[in-house]
């Protein structure tokens, strides 16, 4: 039985212990995560692993627990919902007395064209260097999200007042920007869809899934 039909296969009612020794029957033990799986990359309260060629399975480290279950409360507002522009995410699990969390999400591609159009702060957005992907999140998020604006009207506002003054001869690829920056604009307005209000994208939080050729959102910081 593979990870994602057992995780399927349990109740939600069943204690947590109950669900511990399950997955330790097939094999699956949530305290040896890091000696039974590859490392994929870490943020400041977790880390991501690959889980059988097909998914990624994100656990926390031993920091504040309640960012970190809050965190997982957000997630699982997002199960089984199959966005276009923020991951799918298969299961989420918050074991309380272990304060662990499990959650298990399709497996998606790091994008190096993205990083390196996001890399550098090359703009000045509320009176701080920002990179362009983060200037422009932030700037829907703080300035035109209550307004209900269009995407091709908040891009050309951001346009004339941001773009415009770029730092360090700032170079870059409009369509390519504007490609990318369209689907975060669509992932945040599925997250919040969901309740969910996304308060921090930056590079490392999106990724591109080849077989629809879409960027997603796989991490946020929710208010």
């Amino acid at each position: 039985m593979g990870i994602i039909k057992l995780l399927e296969d349990i109740e939600p009612l069943q204690s947590e212990d109950f669900i511990i020794n399950k997955m330790k029957n097939y094999g699956f033990d949530i305290q040896s995560i890091d000696a039974d799986y590859d490392k994929l990359g870490s943020g400041f309260f977790s880390k991501v692993y690959k889980l059988e060629d097909k998914y990624a399975l994100k656990t926390n480290k031993p920091l504040n627990w309640y960012i970190v279950k809050n965190e997982a409360e957000q997630y699982k507002k997002l199960v089984g919902k199959n966005f276009d522009n923020v991951v799918n995410v298969k299961y989420v699990n918050i074991f309380n007395s272990h304060k662990k969390v499990i959650i298990v999400m399709e497996l998606l591609k790091k994008d190096e064209e993205l990083k390196q159009l996001f890399s550098d702060a090359n703009v000045i957005f509320q009176n701080e260097k920002r990179t362009v992907l983060r200037a422009f999140t932030r700037f829907y998020h703080k300035v035109y999200k209550r307004k209900q604006k269009l995407f091709n009207e908040v891009f050309k506002i951001f346009k004339q007042q941001i773009l415009k003054g770029h730092l360090n001869d700032y170079t870059y690829d409009e369509d390519k920007v504007l490609l990318i920056l369209q689907q975060v604009h669509s992932g945040m307005n599925e997250l919040r869809s969901v309740g969910i209000e996304p308060n921090d994208i930056h590079k490392n939080n999106i990724m591109f899934d080849p077989e629809t050729e879409q960027y997603k959102i796989v991490d946020f910081i929710s208010q």
